[in-house]
């Protein structure tokens, strides 16, 4: 006949005990946490400082750079970038290399690819 230990292969195979070990892992974990409530103090404040930090990050980066701009046709705003003699590069909205009034009447006025300037 079959063995009991052939039968636990089986189900090892077919993943049956692997509910069985998460709860058992489960609460040997739990068992523990109640054991050392100095650790356990420690990590949940390193987890909710850790969870906290990033939800503000994603607040910030959400709100500054992932949300389109209200404004209306927010996905057709462009930059500008300019490249001068082949080799630097400059970015128009860039607060220390902004475009001058005449560079910015020079696109304006010889500008044949945007509905606006």
């Amino acid at each position: 006949m079959v063995s009991e230990q052939t039968k636990e292969k089986c189900r090892d195979a077919r993943g049956v005990n692997l509910v069985e070990n998460f709860f058992q892992d489960l609460r040997y974990g739990l068992r523990m946490l109640r054991q050392n409530p100095g650790f356990t103090a420690a990590a949940v404040l390193a987890i909710a400082l850790g969870v906290g930090i990033n939800v503000g990050i994603f607040s910030v980066l959400n709100g500054a750079a992932l949300r389109l701009l209200p404004i209306p046709r927010a996905e057709q705003v462009v930059s500008i970038d300019q490249i001068l003699h082949g080799r630097f590069k400059r970015n128009a909205h860039n607060g220390s290399s902004m475009l001058s009034y005449s560079e910015y009447l020079d696109y304006r006025d010889h500008n044949h690819v945007f509905s606006d300037f």
